[in-house]
């Protein structure tokens, strides 16, 4: 008998319980956004039949979603506050994958039916994806900090033969950092009359080189890439464990970043092939064109010549120069950051998210997801959001610590055959 009233004095306490929470729920405001989603940065791709809609909390850890009909959508369910807008989506149209991104920052929701506008960027998914990089360098094994080390390894991750002829690599300067607005010579800013030209018009379709640009030699079908093979980019095509031994055996790699300036630094030409070094816009004071602090990688491609003079210059910082690249001629784009204090290297719509390399000399790479295996061809992960497509290898199971080239089996291109170490 006690046990009975136990228990329905145990319900009763939990039923009241329930109406107070619930009477409180009726104190929470609950507002609406109405969403428009502006495609006029498509720039001809074809609009998805929908996107994915999140607010974020700016606060608190508060996360809201929801699907679009077309371009607009009424998000209901919000309380008072700042968001961060999100608008995302993915779409195959005429044998291309699309990959669309859009943000809206510091949205303040205080009224019912706020409106909100997020414009939209497409890119196409890519053929080739950046697979891994490592960048933050190792000790030596005398304690030294040991920089010579850098690798990116880049993936066919179509059923397609790709070629790699013609394919450029280069960090970028930041646009959180840099501003590239047109100014004209004969302006006035803050009291200085400025007697060259500043900057560029229209600087939101451009990303802007920083350092040095990479470009890999052909005609155009010299280096075929085929379905679920990687070529690997090195600074210095050697085996470094012979004076570091937790570094990398980097002597099969396929390409290398070597040119005459490095070589009167002491560096070796090694097996693999020489990039062609096309412009720099910060000329190396020795062979490490690198750095460990992050930054952000694109591969590119485009059909005109590189320029190799008259950089653009900063229109806050004039003495900062970077060539620019249309971003439509971006093939792939990874950003890297030390930590979460550092801001983003790239712009969103190249990249929606960043990856940490949660150190300095610390041996570590990050590495791109494996989303699905097709007959033994690995499929990769690519949502145009570093955050969400790659991992910190460190963090990631004993086979991925291990430092290796060409994880998880995949092939070597067939012309890639001076030595067979991996």
């Amino acid at each position: 008998m006690f046990n009975k009233i136990f228990r329905a004095a145990m319900a009763l306490a939990a039923a009241a319980i329930v109406a107070v929470s619930c009477e409180k729920d009726k104190t929470v405001k609950y507002l609406s956004s109405n969403v428009t989603i502006d495609e006029s940065g498509l720039d001809g791709a074809p609009s998805p039949e929908s996107y994915k809609v999140t607010f974020t909390s700016t606060s608190t850890e508060f996360v809201i979603e929801k699907e679009s009909v077309g371009t607009t959508v009424t998000v209901e369910g919000l309380v008072t506050g700042v968001y961060n807008v999100t608008v995302q989506a993915q779409f195959t149209y005429a044998g291309y994958a699309y990959n669309y991104i859009g943000t809206a920052r510091n949205v303040e929701v205080s009224t019912e039916g706020v409106a909100c506008s997020v414009k939209v960027n497409a890119t196409k998914a890519a053929a080739l994806l950046v697979k891994e990089v490592y960048y933050n360098s190792t000790k030596d094994d005398n304690g030294a900090n040991y920089m010579k080390d850098f690798y990116l390894e880049v993936y066919n991750n179509t059923d397609q033969t790709v070629y790699a002829d013609g394919v450029c690599l280069a960090m970028t300067q930041s646009p959180n950092t840099f501003a590239w607005n047109y100014i004209p010579a004969g302006t006035e800013v803050n009291g200085k009359t400025y007697e060259y030209d500043l900057g560029i018009e229209d600087p939101d379709k451009y990303a802007f080189c920083a350092m040095t640009v990479w470009q890999i030699p052909g005609d155009g079908d010299d280096y075929p890439i085929q379905p679920g093979e990687a070529f690997v980019i090195a600074g210095y095509a050697k085996d470094h464990t012979e004076t570091a031994s937790t570094s990398i055996d980097l002597s099969t790699a396929d390409f290398e970043t070597f040119c005459d300036h490095y070589a009167t630094k002491g560096q070796a030409d090694c097996n693999a092939i020489n990039m062609n070094l096309v412009a720099e816009v910060a000329k190396p004071t020795n062979n490490f064109w690198l750095t460990v602090n992050g930054r952000g990688f694109i591969l590119f491609h485009q059909e005109t010549p590189i320029r190799s003079t008259d950089f653009i210059r900063s229109s806050n910082y004039p003495t900062s120069v970077g060539l620019e690249v249309l971003k439509k001629d971006i093939i792939d784009a990874v950003d890297l950051v030390q930590n979460e204090t550092i801001s983003k290297w790239l712009s969103e719509d190249l990249d929606a998210g960043k990856v940490l390399s949660q150190g300095q000399y610390c041996g570590k790479s990050v590495l791109r997801k494996v989303l699905s295996n097709e007959d033994g061809r690995l499929i990769l992960q690519d949502t145009n959001n570093s955050t969400q497509d790659f991992i910190t290898c460190e963090d990631a199971s004993l086979e991925v610590k291990q430092k290796q080239i060409r994880r998880f089996g995949v092939g070597r291109p067939s012309w890639s055959t001076w030595t067979t170490a991996q």
